[in-house]
């Protein structure tokens, strides 16, 4: 039998479905939102989880179409498509085909509002909203037949939830970030900036670039850019100043100098100027790394270098290296760089440096305990919370050069006050010291053991030289703590060592205390 009412036939026979189902359809009584039916799907159930941790039912809005004949696509309003493409619900247009001549149904067609139908409404929202255009319900989308899913009747139900379930279950966390990214490939904000009469192209180029903060603009106005089309209202107009950064490129900083014979790498950021036709003389680059700045003229291939470092910040191991390194290459007044991206060289020369860095002894006393601990403790043996500043190093310079010595020289010259002899003994033997620094909560303590010939005497009384031959073993350890916290971790460590040298004299000593056996 023909169908009269076609429409009514329509929602009719998706009502059906879903009883049919045991979905639950509730049909919109004002349709005003772009929706005919809320559909909801019966709760599942977890083999295993309780109830009170199930997941809710799967719920969805339908529109329902019906066309006769021919048919190329949907023509739906825009108020509705922005409905549908807005709400966090999944959204399906259903369209039922049917027949010219008999009318009878001839086939079903499903579009599920996702990345393309969601991407489309919102460009021709843009579009309108660029014309200053907010009568939705007179504009109208058309999706075509061949972009939806031919199905038969007894399985609509079916794919309207496997659609959904396809992206569950965080099916709104999808639907959102495609809300959100959809369209902004290009820069999200674009906008018009007249600066303030005296702002020079040069200082707009040193703000990009960073080595300005902010410049004076006029009038200035920015617009949220969506498909590459600017919004018709502004995000922001009016007067005042301005920040802007160029984006920069990853790449790696090489810095040396021949007088201090020392070449560090450091991992940078590249800003060049965003500005079309800059004048060559005003071409200029800057690469910022940690503890360094460079900034580079493509003019006249200078550079300056800045050090950023402070005496009172505390820096880790590593850290404190670099900054090390730095200060002995920047001392000699002038240093090398290369920038490479990659194989590639980006940029490099040599320039002066714009902060004059004298080396004092005390700094060089660092720079050789510093080495020392990085040769001689392994990176797992540091403490995760060691830090020390240039300050903590400056102020420590004597007992650190006395470890250093004690550690490192090949041979020492030194004297012994002997008040009593038990045992004359002439031959080989050990002395076998540690020495301690004391910084802020950590304390730095080596294990030093060295050959010595011995030549005591009974009759020995008062000061005798010593002679400290090579070094045959070295030990070096960082502890958290004060050094009355420590010690007795420290004393244990060294009875143990002595006590695994048999058959020889050893004498033990240390900046804490002095003894022999």
């Amino acid at each position: 039998m023909p169908v009269k009412k076609i429409p009514r036939h329509a929602e009719a026979t998706f009502e059906t479905l879903c009883a049919g189902s045991g979905v639950t359809c509730n049909k919109a009584t004002e349709d005003e939102r772009g929706w005919d039916y809320f559909v909801q799907f019966p709760r599942g159930s977890v083999p295993g989880l309780p109830l009170d941790m199930a997941p809710s039912a799967e719920k969805c809005l339908v529109q329902v179409k019906s066309a006769v004949g021919s048919f190329r696509g949907v023509r739906v309003k825009l108020s509705n498509a922005s409905e549908f493409a807005l709400t966090d619900l999944p959204a399906f247009i259903v369209l039922f085909l049917y027949e010219s001549k008999d009318r009878d149904l001839k086939s079903v067609h499903v579009l599920h509002f996702w990345e393309s139908e969601i991407a489309r409404t919102l460009k021709r929202l843009r579009e309108l909203d660029a014309k200053q255009k907010r009568a939705l319900q007179r504009y109208f989308i058309t999706f075509r037949l061949k972009d939806m899913i031919s199905v038969q009747r007894d399985a609509l139900i079916s794919l309207l939830e496997s659609s959904i379930n396809s992206h569950t279950p965080t099916y709104s966390d999808k639907k959102r970030r495609i809300l959100e990214g959809v369209g902004f490939d290009k820069a999200p904000v674009v906008g018009n900036i007249d600066f303030a009469e005296g702002v020079t192209l040069e200082e707009i180029i040193d703000m990009q670039i960073g080595l300005l903060d902010r410049v004076a603009a006029a009038r200035f106005t920015a617009r949220s850019q969506r498909f590459g089309i600017a919004a018709g209202n502004p995000l922001f107009e009016g007067a005042g100043e301005i920040s802007m950064r160029s984006h920069p490129r990853d790449c790696k900083l090489f810095v040396s100098s021949e007088a201090s014979g020392r070449e560090i790498s450091l991992p940078s950021l590249l800003y060049g100027p965003a500005l079309p036709r800059i004048p060559l003389e005003l071409m200029k680059f800057r690469a910022v790394a940690p503890f360094v700045e460079v900034v580079c003229s493509a003019a006249t291939s200078s550079m300056e270098f800045t050090g950023q470092w402070k005496g009172d910040v505390p820096y880790s191991l590593s850290e404190i290296s670099t900054v090390l390194d730095l200060m002995h290459i920047f001392a000699s007044g002038n240093a090398n760089f290369r920038l490479m991206a990659g194989q590639d060289l980006i940029f490099g020369g040599s320039g002066p440096v714009t902060q004059s860095f004298e080396v004092h002894p005390y700094f060089k006393i660092a720079d050789a305990f510093v080495k020392l601990l990085n040769q001689t403790v392994k990176p797992h043996d540091v403490p995760t919370e060691f830090r020390i500043t240039l300050e903590d190093l400056a102020g420590r310079a004597q007992s650190i050069a006395e470890f250093n010595a004690l550690a490192t020289k090949e041979t020492i010259a030194a004297s012994c006050k002997i008040t009593r002899i038990d045992l004359a003994y002439k031959g080989p033997g050990h002395v076998f010291y540690y020495w301690v620094v004391e910084l802020p909560k950590f304390i730095v303590y080596a294990l030093v053991r060295r050959k010595m010939d011995f030549s005591l005497d009974l009759e020995m009384k008062g000061k005798t030289p010593l002679s400290l031959g090579a070094v045959e073993n070295i030990r070096v350890r960082i502890l958290r703590g004060s050094l009355e916290e420590t010690q007795k971790t420290i004393i244990d460590e060294v009875e143990k060592r002595a006590a695994e040298l048999k058959d020889v004299p050893i004498l033990i000593l240390s900046n804490l205390e002095r003894r022999a056996r």
